[in-house]
């Protein structure tokens, strides 16, 4: 089995239960102990917490960065009675052989501004899939991104109005 390495923080009581580190806690008594890859896009998790259901999603932030996280689907979930509100749950979250977290700095072509950006793809990705991780998290932070040229979120918005 593969570690993924994940930061401890506490969740939020919802049905999409968020353990990023950049969250801040609302509820105490919620802490993820360990998650394990047992193949690809199946893992492992160990917690502690009420509520979790199958069909529930953790948010989970990965280690040595300071925004990425991944999405977990809870396909089963099994509590123990001792200790008290710990559970084992098996997820499915995003197949990946060997996870690297990259960041790149990017420059807003209007504005000059740089934003150190962090994605995340396999060791091993060709530079051409870099560029489409890369691309598509630039989008995802609401950045336009055509061909070479980058305009940050708030060069976009003064566009528009």
């Amino acid at each position: 089995m593969k570690e993924i390495q994940i930061n401890r923080c506490d969740g939020v009581f919802e049905s999409r239960f968020d353990y990023r580190s950049s969250v801040k806690a609302k509820t105490k008594g919620r802490e993820l102990l360990s998650i394990n890859s047992k193949a690809v896009g199946a893992y492992r998790a160990e917690g502690r917490g009420e509520g979790l259901e199958v069909g529930d999603t953790l948010y989970l932030t990965l280690k040595g960065s300071k925004d990425l996280s991944l999405e977990f689907l809870i396909e089963d979930i099994r509590y123990f009675i001792e200790p008290v509100d710990q559970w084992q749950a098996e997820l499915r979250g995003v197949a990946f052989e060997t996870l690297s977290i990259f960041t790149w700095q990017v420059i807003c072509d209007e504005c000059q501004v740089t934003y150190p950006l962090e994605f995340v793809c396999n060791l091993g990705d060709r530079q051409e899939a870099q560029v489409f991780h890369a691309r598509s998290r630039l989008k995802a932070l609401k950045w336009l991104v055509n061909d070479q040229k980058h305009v940050c979120p708030t060069c976009a918005s003064e566009r528009i109005t």
